[in-house]
């Protein structure tokens, strides 16, 4: 079972992590994602996946998110009434099982 990870709205061939947005070594991604503006550009591409009504995965790098991003994300989830799930329990509810995200 493979759990997409969400692409960049900016740039729709990569995936939405904080490497893309922060470290990435080609220009253009760090020029459309200046000022290493991590969670105005992951709420552009969870607003890009709740249009499309798609799952929003995304990759979190230890080393990349700074401690006011995560509640920041997270905060942008719950405001929105978004339920958050492990891997483990997308899929049960992707292969109908009873198990509900958090």
């Amino acid at each position: 079972f493979e759990i997409a990870i969400t692409t960049c709205p900016r740039h729709p061939y990569n995936a939405m992590d904080t490497y893309h947005v922060m470290r990435s070594n080609r220009f253009a991604h760090r020029w459309l994602h200046r000022n290493y503006e991590l969670v105005p550009s992951m709420l552009e591409a969870l607003e890009h996946c709740l249009r499309r009504d798609v799952p929003f995965n995304i990759y979190l790098d230890p080393a990349d998110v700074t401690m006011g991003s995560l509640p920041a994300i997270l905060q942008a989830l719950r405001e929105r009434d978004i339920k958050t799930a492990t891997y483990a329990e997308f899929v049960a509810l992707q292969m109908g099982g009873h198990q509900s995200p958090s």
